[in-house]
Parts: C-alpha cells; sequence; structure tokens
C-alpha cells in the first residue's frame, strides 16, 4: 500500500512538473517581444559654444526641430555637447587645480538629471522628445544630488521624458580634473530592442563595454564622442586621426556585428578673455558605421547622408557642421560572436577576476626575431607534414629564429573529409607529448628555438582538442585547447584554460583563429603578454584576393583593430593552398595571409592624450601571397606597451568582472 501511494505521489510530481515547463515554454513563447527593425538615426557634427549653455540648448532645439522633419527616431549629440569639451586651465591667468577645480566651468555648469528646475537642458529637451516622439542622446556634466559630484555623462531622453544618464566610465586627462568615472553601462529598452549607450574613450579603447552591449541584444550603440585632432597642441595629423576614429568604429563593428552612430563636435573651441583653455580642434567626422549585409562586398559601411544642402555623405573625414541621418535595418546586425559557443562569460568572469589581483610585472625591452608559416599541409597525410613541419625547423633556425608558429591544425590538415565527417582527425590526433612533438623537440632544443604548431590532440581520457602544441629549448611545454569553437566542427571538446608562454623575451599569448576577437586577447594582455600567437585557417573562400574590399576590412581592420587597442604585437599563421579529400575532390582553399603585425611607434612622443594620438601599428611584411612561405622579422617588444587594460587600475578590472557575472546569467 505505501509503495503504491509513494508511486502515485511520483507521478503526480512528475506530471506536475511536466506542466509547469509546459506552461513556461507557452508564457515565454507568447511573451516573445518582436522588435521593430527599420529606424531613422541621426547625428550632428555640432559646434558648441564653450561654457555658453543657452545658446548651445537652441543650436539643439534647432537640430531637434529638423530631425523631426525627416523622421527622426533617434538624434545624438556629442560628448559635451551641452557645455563644449576643451578644460578650463586657468582663470585670471592662475592655474584650476587642486583646491580651485569646483570653479572650473564643468563643474559650474553641471546638471542633475532629472532636474527640479524647468529651465535644465533636460526639462526643454523633453518636452520637444514628447512632441516630436524621438529619443535624443547629448553629451552634459553631470551633477549627482546626492553627493555633488561629478560626471562626463550622456543624458537619455525619450518621448516619455528622461530616462536617465549614462556615466563615462574611462574619463581621460584632463577629464578627471573635474569628473569622476562612472561604472554602469546603460542599456535602453525600445521598440527597436535594446541600445547600448557609451561615450568616446569607452567606445575606443575599451572593448569590455561593447562586448557587453552586444551580449545583451544591443544591435545599436551610440557614442556622442570628442575625437580631436589636436588634443593640447599634441598633433594636427588629420592622417593619424582619420585612422584612429576609423580603426576603433570599424573594430567595433566588424568584432561584434552591430551598429555604431558617433557624433562628434566640430570646430575650434575659443574662451572668454580671461579664460585659458585647453587647445583642442574637432574634425566632425559624425557617423553611422553598421554591417553590409553583404559577404562580398565590405563587412561593414558608413551610412548616412546630410539632411540638407549640401546633401554630402556622412564620412569620417567630413567637416561640415550639420544633421546627417540614415534609415537602418537593425536585421543586419547579427551580433556574431555571441553565441553559446564563441561567447563564455563565466569563463571570463574568472578570468578578470584573477587578473584583478594579479602582479604586474615590468614589459620586455628584448629584441627577438620571430616568424609565421604559410603552410600548405597533406589532408590526412601527418608524416608528409611532419616532414614540411621539420624541414621549416630547420631552415628558421639556421637563419636564427627563436620563435615560429605554424597555422591550426597544419600536422593534420584542417577540413572535415567528403562526407563532412571527423574521421581523419580523430585518427591522426596523438597525445602531447607524443611521437610527432617528441621529433620536433629535438630540433628545438638543437636550435635554441620555440615552435607553436597546430595539431589535434588526444588527451589521457581519449576526449580530443583542437590544440597547440609548445615546444621549446628546454623540451614539450603543454598545449593549448581551442576555448571557443567553430560551430560547424563539433569533433572536438572545448579547452577552458588560457595558456602563457614564459620566455627569456617575454610573454606569449596563444589563440586559434577567431578567439583573436575575444576578452582571450584582453585577458593575455593585461598579464603583461607582449607578443600574442593566432593559429588560423582563415575563411577558405572570402579573402583569397588580397586586393579586394572585403580583405581589407575583415582581415586587416580586425588585426589593426586588435593590435592597436592592445599595444601588442601579433603574428599570424595561416593554411594555405588547396586540401584534396582521399577522393581527389577539393575540400577547401586556403589564401595564406600569414603576417606579423604590431605598434609603429615606441616610447611616448608627447606627454599629453597619447592614448588618442599616439597608437598606430605597422606590419612586418605585407601578408604573403606565394606559399608556402616563412615571414620572419625582428620584433622590439619597446614598441609593445600593453594597452588599456594593463594600465587599468584593479578596481576597473573588477568591475568588468562583475559585468561578466551578470552576463552568465543571461546568456
Amino acid at each position: 500500500m505505501n509503495r503504491i501511494i509513494k508511486l502515485n505521489l511520483f507521478t503526480y510530481f512528475s506530471l506536475c512538473t511536466i506542466v509547469l515547463i509546459f506552461i513556461l515554454k507557452f508564457i515565454l513563447y507568447f511573451n516573445t517581444t518582436t522588435y521593430q527593425n527599420s529606424i531613422v538615426v541621426g547625428v550632428v557634427n555640432f559646434h558648441s559654444e564653450w561654457g555658453d549653455k543657452a545658446a548651445n540648448i537652441e543650436q539643439m532645439k534647432t537640430y531637434i526641430e529638423e530631425a523631426s522633419t525627416h523622421g527622426v527616431n533617434i538624434l545624438v549629440f556629442p560628448e559635451l555637447a551641452l557645455t563644449g569639451y576643451s578644460d578650463e586651465e586657468k582663470r585670471d591667468g592662475a592655474y584650476l587645480n587642486g583646491l580651485r577645480k569646483n570653479e572650473k566651468m564643468h563643474v559650474q555648469l553641471a546638471e542633475t538629471v532629472p532636474s527640479l528646475d524647468p529651465l535644465a537642458s533636460s526639462n526643454q529637451i523633453a518636452g520637444l522628445c514628447e512632441k516630436y516622439n524621438m529619443y535624443v542622446v547629448y553629451g552634459l556634466p553631470e551633477r549627482d544630488p546626492s553627493n555633488d559630484i561629478v560626471y562626463n555623462a550622456a543624458a537619455i531622453i525619450s518621448p516619455s521624458g528622461v530616462e536617465g544618464t549614462y556615466r563615462k566610465i574611462n574619463p581621460i586627462e584632463p577629464e578627471t580634473s573635474w569628473c569622476v568615472a562612472g561604472s554602469d553601462p546603460f542599456v535602453l529598452d525600445t521598440k527597436w530592442g535594446p541600445i547600448g549607450i557609451s561615450i568616446c574613450y569607452d567606445t575606443y579603447a575599451y572593448p569590455e563595454l561593447s562586448r557587453y552591449y552586444g551580449a545583451k541584444g544591443c544591435k545599436l550603440i551610440l557614442n556622442p564622442t570628442a575625437s580631436s585632432k589636436a588634443y593640447g597642441g599634441a598633433s594636427n595629423d588629420m592622417t593619424k586621426w582619420f585612422w584612429y576614429y576609423t580603426n576603433r568604429l570599424e573594430g567595433v563593428v566588424n568584432t561584434n556585428g552591430l551598429y555604431i552612430a558617433s557624433a562628434n563636435l566640430i570646430g575650434e573651441e575659443t574662451a572668454p578673455i580671461d579664460r585659458t583653455i585647453a587647445d583642442n580642434t574637432f574634425p566632425g567626422g559624425s557617423v553611422i558605421v553598421g554591417p553590409s549585409g553583404s559577404s562580398k562586398d565590405l563587412p561593414s559601411t558608413y551610412y548616412g547622408v546630410r539632411a540638407s544642402s549640401p546633401y554630402i555623405p556622412a564620412k569620417p573625414l567630413n567637416d561640415e557642421e550639420g544633421l546627417y541621418l540614415a534609415t537602418l535595418d537593425l536585421s543586419l546586425a547579427t551580433l556574431e560572436g555571441f553565441s553559446t559557443e564563441m561567447y563564455k562569460p563565466a569563463l571570463y568572469q574568472t578570468w578578470y577576476t584573477f587578473l584583478a589581483s594579479a602582479d604586474k610585472e615590468e614589459p620586455s625591452t628584448a629584441e627577438v626575431r620571430v616568424g609565421v608559416m604559410d603552410f600548405t599541409p597533406v589532408w590526412g597525410n601527418k608524416t608528409a607534414n611532419l616532414n614540411q613541419i621539420k624541414e621549416a625547423i630547420i631552415k628558421a633556425g639556421e637563419d636564427g629564429l627563436k620563435l615560429l608558429l605554424f597555422p591550426e591544425l597544419a600536422l593534420s590538415g584542417y577540413s572535415l573529409d567528403e562526407n563532412g565527417t571527423s574521421t581523419m582527425q580523430e585518427t591522426l590526433a596523438e597525445s602531447i607529448p607524443g611521437p610527432s612533438t617528441q621529433e620536433i623537440a629535438a630540433l628545438c632544443k638543437k636550435y635554441n628555438l620555440y615552435v607553436i604548431l597546430g595539431m589535434p590532440e588526444k588527451a589521457e581520457d581519449d576526449k580530443l582538442y583542437n590544440a597547440l602544441t609548445i615546444i621549446g629549448p628546454q623540451g614539450i611545454i603543454g598545449s593549448y585547447r581551442k576555448i571557443h569553437p567553430d560551430p560547424s566542427s563539433s569533433w572536438y571538446e572545448t579547452g577552458e584554460t588560457p595558456f602563457i608562454i614564459e620566455t627569456e623575451f617575454g610573454k606569449i599569448g596563444l589563440c586559434i583563429d577567431d578567439e583573436l576577437s575575444t576578452e582571450l586577447i584582453r585577458y593575455y594582455a593585461g598579464m603583461g603578454c607582449q607578443i600574442v600567437l593566432n593559429a588560423t585557417h582563415d575563411s577558405p573562400t572570402l579573402h583569397t584576393d588580397q586586393s579586394s574590399p572585403y580583405f581589407k576590412m575583415a582581415y586587416k581592420n580586425q588585426l589593426e583593430y586588435v593590435a592597436d587597442t592592445n599595444s601588442i604585437f601579433i603574428l599570424v599563421a595561416n593554411l594555405s593552398g588547396t586540401e584534396y579529400g582521399k577522393t581527389g575532390d577539393i575540400l577547401a582553399t586556403y589564401p595564406g595571409t600569414s603576417t606579423i603585425i604590431g605598434p609603429k611607434y615606441g616610447a611616448v612622443t608627447h606627454a599629453k592624450h597619447k592614448a588618442k594620438n599616439d597608437y598606430y601599428v605597422d606590419y612586418y611584411g605585407e601578408p604573403l601571397a606565394e606559399m608556402p612561405s616563412l615571414l620572419s622579422e625582428t620584433i622590439k617588444l619597446t614598441k609593445a606597451r600593453l594597452g588599456s587594460l594593463y594600465a587599468t587600475l584593479p578596481s576597473k578590472i573588477a568591475l568588468y568582472a562583475t559585468w561578466y557575472q551578470k552576463l552568465k546569467f543571461d546568456t
């Protein structure tokens, strides 16, 4: 009897559980929000009158009125458009620093948002937003009424009123002389889906924020900016400014698969005769950048045209004041890279938490000769490939190289077989250490050389990994197992652990293929790796023509964006040539294009604002076309200054860790 009761209770609770799951799925299905894809976005090349809020508000109102006649849904003004950007350095000849910083213009003109003052900018603009059913985002100095702290902020106004503010998380000098750093992303919920807000340097130098927004489903980021071609008289080189501005915007778009609407100040700012301000010249260049929607043309493109005559397109070198607008198709924003396979916030939380408490060592000043191989494997023939590899190692050793990188799965070949199965990789996988690595180790010892080689690895528990074996003069060091898998290849397990090689010439981080666009590289740079190795099997179809716009933007932009943002050297080794299957059918064709890229400059050439005007990269040998071939170069690690995350305070890195902690429950 008791047994019958227990069985009935078990059946009852099982049925209840099934019903509950069905109800939850039903609710989730019918509560799925359908967002609109078509949106009209406006950005303004805005000339701010320094220190004159009233004049700037009137200008903004005029632009809002103009935008309303064109059906603009969201309008973006630049950073600190309300007041002007330039720092007030002196008043009546006396420096405004230390105890006198509260006398600075930005502090004196700061507003609370929302505000009880009917004349506050947020209230005046809110009335127009309601009237025209428009969102407006603009930059201002914001005062927190609870503690009187001032932030470099962006106010977000909707047709319903004040939504809040985004406070710049990484203000640069001299902003830090009057404002405090914010700490929170801002996601605006709209009928077009979630939209992220960022400000200037947060967008350009800290990929963590745009990655956060992409993971939250934001297909559009709004970027009020004050990007100047001349910070404090440091530089007036439009070529350098143009490279920096476009590299950062296109890099964020191409890496994350979303749109950015960037509104910049324009012109020179002038102050009353009794005040001295920093010498800034703003070039305009307000633009909307986003996916092109074509796999054959440019991966990203510039959208928008001036709303009034002359009807010129919105381009980075456009120095005409005015409103620029575009109708965007948000369905083109695929948010690539945020699948469960490629985006791993739980791991990132662990890495950033560790990084926040890690000891920082002085970067290396060594010079080292390194090489990368365009390598054509014989598909499925490990013996032939190993012989090729050993020949290349001998040549590299005789040429005095200290580091040599081979592509992903060079030992076996990359492609699946004619039937789309991975029998070949499973058959050729071997342990590390194993027969092949032992042969290579003998050469590494002979030539005092580090070799990193892609191969299928079989672990002690018989699990398979897409791995890099690391072999040095001292022997077999270990293996790095690919953490972010290719969704089309399911034959291997995924790793979880970054791998840093400690060498006599500095730290080296390892990644495979598209991992170059992930948080893994940020972790390596933060840990002091001045060299990152990327073994890849870059697209077998899209990038064969190096002169094509797609190659330039998809391949070069990614490399330049990652190298410059992190101020590191990147060595890329790619497969080349054609892989043939057992029956002689072509499985894939690879373009080669192995390369070495790194910072162009070493010592800081000027003291002020070096992060804006002084991070540029250079190729050490153009990407190769002849295959197979070895590209080698002596690189100077004094040029690799390790970028923003390495110099970031531990508290800020810990903050990013909390973002990933939140995201691991969302994704």
